[in-house]
């Protein structure tokens, strides 16, 4: 259970970083959330490299990829912003 004071402290350290920053977190067993800007459109950064990494790493395990192998699933030719995906 997230605590008000909790809450709170996460609140503070949101505030703190630098840019800009989103958060929502949902557990989906109680349904209990916790809201942070979530309505504000942000670029998902490095966040969404983390499912793509995990999927390679799924790969690398059935055999079907080399993981000494560099692989990029980011172009840097098609955007100017960081992190951004685009169909390869």
């Amino acid at each position: 259970m997230l605590t008000k004071e909790y809450q709170d402290h996460l609140t503070k350290q949101l505030d703190a970083m630098q840019g800009e920053v989103s958060m929502y977190y949902k557990n989906m067993i109680t349904g209990e959330t916790f809201a942070y800007h979530e309505k504000d459109a942000l670029m998902p950064a490095s966040v969404i490299k983390l499912p793509i990494f995990l999927h390679y790493l799924e790969l690398a395990a059935e055999g079907k990829a080399d993981p000494k192998e560099k692989r990029s699933a980011f172009s840097r030719t098609s955007s100017c912003q960081e992190g951004v995906l685009s169909a390869r």
